[in-house]
């Protein structure tokens, strides 16, 4: 379970973040911040935030400009995932990103084999992720 507050189209929002048989996203919506008005939107998430089969974790991230949700894996080894979900067309995506603290890179800081956690992600900073 997750909270954060995050920027949803344009307005201040919290989202809350369900893991387990029923994965879902509760959003509430500052519709009026004199009034303290908030709207409710609930999305059914079609992926589990963990994945045994990536041996991870996803943790939310934030929001893209196009209202996609982002979920980062909270450890990684060289190579990490992010799922982006789409609740207007209620669809996921999947992107790897490969090659981040390569053995150089490990060897000189130390690193090791360990896995690295704590990942800090920029939603929308790559407009584009299929030019990756």
């Amino acid at each position: 379970m997750e909270n954060a507050l995050i920027a949803y189209e344009g307005s201040l929002a919290l989202v809350h973040s369900i893991d387990g048989m029923n994965s879902g996203i509760k959003l509430w919506v500052l519709e009026n911040a004199e009034k303290h008005d908030w709207s409710e939107k609930s999305f059914l998430a079609p992926f589990s935030h963990t994945d045994p089969s990536l041996k991870g974790r996803f943790k939310l991230s934030g929001v893209t400009d196009n209202g996609e949700f982002s979920y980062v894996q909270s450890t990684f080894l060289r190579s990490f995932y992010i799922k982006y979900f789409d609740p207007k067309r209620n669809i996921f995506r999947m992107v790897k990103f490969k090659g981040i603290a390569d053995r150089e890179f490990r060897r000189t800081n130390g690193l090791g084999n360990r896995l690295l956690d704590g990942l800090q992600t920029f939603p929308s900073h790559v407009e584009n992720l299929s030019l990756l």
